[in-house]
């Protein structure tokens, strides 16, 4: 969501994607795409905190294979 949007709308939206994720042909595309390597739902809150530990992973393991600049000494 951009930021500043209003917590009505986010919860509006957390709502109708909850319904749709729950749906038999959803899950049946998901599975068929490899969307649901990481099964259940999450509402914003625990996304966010989804989001924020797999960036930390992701950035130290690119950190270590040389992809990101290193600090200059």
């Amino acid at each position: 969501m951009k930021k500043g949007t209003s917590q009505k709308i986010i919860h509006y939206l957390a709502e109708v994607f909850k319904k749709c994720t729950g749906d038999p042909s959803y899950k049946t595309i998901a599975h068929a795409n490899l969307l649901d390597l990481h099964p259940g739902w999450k509402d914003p809150e625990e996304y966010g905190k989804f989001w924020d530990e797999e960036y930390s992973r992701y950035y130290e393991i690119f950190k270590e294979l040389g992809y990101l600049e290193k600090p200059k000494k």
